[in-house]
């Protein structure tokens, strides 16, 4: 029996209608009948790349032979069977030999049982067809590149909460069917709320998943659907994508004759800001950074760096990241993450010893709790959510506040159904689910909040227990700080009163507290 293997890929078909299956399949015909041959099969790979081996007509031909079924193959040229020299190379020289196997290529005359002029022919075709694909290859990549660089999406699916214009298909629309989902589960985020905690809320408010919203379009899910992961959440918390941005390139081919890739580090990631209208303001999308941030810090054994997402270079604004210090009796340093990734290329070093910045911005707190001339009430409104951050706190602070909680709730789901973005089902759901919420918390008194932490008595600690504080605290840390920026240290040459010379180091650091008082230190260093 003779195998007639055609395939057909996307880029053969660019301004080529001659690669057509149907005539390849005529050339394969009439070519096959002039030699007397009438028993003929098809084989058929329609949207393969030629580089790609892993076909499954090319699969079912080779096992066909393998089984002593097919015992001529006939392509239109070389190339259809592939555009890989390495790989066709084999299968001309070993697998159809091994196999009793006569291969024809019609337009280049090439006969395996002619061996005055097959292996030549054979191997500059080989080598011609593989730098063909390779062109095309570097081609579409810089083709992508370019739609990359002007911030066109290139997805093959859009992200969950946007959609593909319909007009556009490189430009992301909000789906206002699930843009609420988005918006939740960031606010969960924002409560202290982790990744896996979350993923148990939709769960439980049964919430299809991204995968199985995109296969069904139904925002609720059933019990046998898939069930949310706390990678899902962790993986929409960080995408950029919801401010209104695009991150791209976050992954590259190893080859052109491969399908695997691999993931570029964050710096090479092309990013074009305000492309399309964010779910998510930037602001909060920073906060639930730095929130996460905080949580995979404090999972880490050993050394503890309590500034994780909270101190910054001063020149970048990238996050100070922890290096060694071989000063002995010394914690650590902090430095530039941008410099610690880039070298001088990407910033200066900025270091700043770990214990001095500790005791720096540790002064800096007892100086706001000692002199500060706010009112009380505001302290403690603002040291209370710098706590629920810490602590993951929900359901327990405080019975007013957690009315206020389901008050903005309700509130912001009137918002929603308002602007159309929410169904009536789904908003007469969630408005029964936080009615009995308020009514459970209205039945309840402030002792049943108190199992876990007694936020005001612990913030009456932090105030009044001042004087007596020494070690500064990722507890104190988070909830009188908002940021700090680390500027880069100057070395000066000073003189004591005996004409001593000896090198000093000044640096300016500044720290902004969550009461909206900024402090400017200034750290000298002998």
């Amino acid at each position: 029996m003779v195998g007639m293997y055609m395939r057909i890929s996307h880029e053969d078909l660019i301004g080529k209608e001659s690669e057509s299956i149907d005539n390849q399949r005529k050339i394969l015909r009439n070519f096959a009948h002039s030699l007397g041959y009438v028993n003929l099969k098809e084989y058929i790979d329609d949207g393969f790349s030629g580089v790609n081996f892993q076909r499954p007509a090319l699969n079912r031909l080779l096992k066909d032979i393998k089984e002593g079924l097919i015992s001529v193959v006939i392509s239109k040229d070389l190339s259809r069977l592939g555009r890989n020299s390495a790989m066709v190379s084999q299968l001309l020289d070993e697998y159809f030999p091994e196999n009793n196997v006569r291969y024809f290529s019609v337009n280049e005359g090439i006969d395996t049982d002619n061996v005055t002029n097959f292996p030549m022919v054979a191997s500059i075709t080989n080598v011609v067809n593989e730098l063909y694909a390779r062109d095309i290859s570097n081609k579409i990549r810089s083709a992508l590149r370019a739609k990359v660089e002007s911030g066109e999406y290139i997805g093959s699916f859009a992200p969950y909460g946007y959609v593909k214009d319909a007009c556009n298909k490189n430009k992301l629309i909000i789906d206002k069917k699930i843009q609420h989902i988005v918006k939740l589960i960031f606010n969960m985020a924002k409560t202290g709320l982790n990744p896996a905690q979350i993923a148990d809320s939709l769960n439980r408010q049964k919430i299809s998943t991204p995968l199985v919203y995109r296969q069904t379009g139904s925002i609720n899910s059933h019990a046998n659907s898939a069930k949310w992961k706390s990678s899902n959440v962790l993986k929409i918390l960080q995408n950029v994508v919801y401010c209104g941005h695009i991150a791209q390139n976050k992954f590259r081919k190893i080859s052109f004759k491969s399908k695997n890739c691999k993931r570029n580090p964050k710096k090479d990631w092309i990013v074009v800001k305000n492309m399309h209208d964010p779910i998510i303001d930037e602001k909060s999308w920073e906060e639930v950074q730095r929130l996460i941030l905080i949580r995979t810090n404090s999972k880490l054994c050993g050394f503890k760096n309590i500034f994780s997402g909270i101190a910054r270079c001063g020149d970048c604004g990238k996050n100070m990241s922890t290096v060694n210090n071989n000063k002995k009796g010394s914690t650590a340093n902090l430095a530039c993450g941008k410099y610690k990734a880039q070298g001088k290329s990407g910033c200066t070093n900025h270091h700043v010893d770990y214990d001095m910045l500790c005791q720096i911005v540790l002064n800096a707190i007892k100086n706001i709790i000692h002199k500060s001339k706010i009112d009380n009430k505001l302290l403690y409104s603002k040291i209370e959510k710098g706590l629920c951050e810490l602590y993951n706190i929900n359901s327990n602070i405080s019975v007013n506040f957690q009315k206020q909680q389901v008050q903005n709730k309700i509130q912001k789901l009137y918002d929603d159904k308002y602007e159309g973005n929410i169904s009536c089902e789904n908003f007469d759901f969630l408005l029964k689910k936080y009615e009995l919420e308020k009514n459970n918390i209205q039945n309840m008194t402030d002792s049943n909040f108190s199992q876990n932490i007694d936020i005001s008595k612990l913030i009456s600690n932090i105030i009044n227990s001042q004087k007596n504080i020494e070690k500064l605290s990722q507890k104190l840390l988070v909830a009188f700080v908002e940021k700090i920026e680390i500027f880069q240290g100057e070395i000066y040459d000073a003189q004591d009163k005996y004409k001593n010379i000896s090198k000093i180091k000044k640096q300016k650091i500044k720290i902004y507290t969550k009461c909206k008082c900024e402090n400017l230190c200034e750290k000298i260093h002998i």
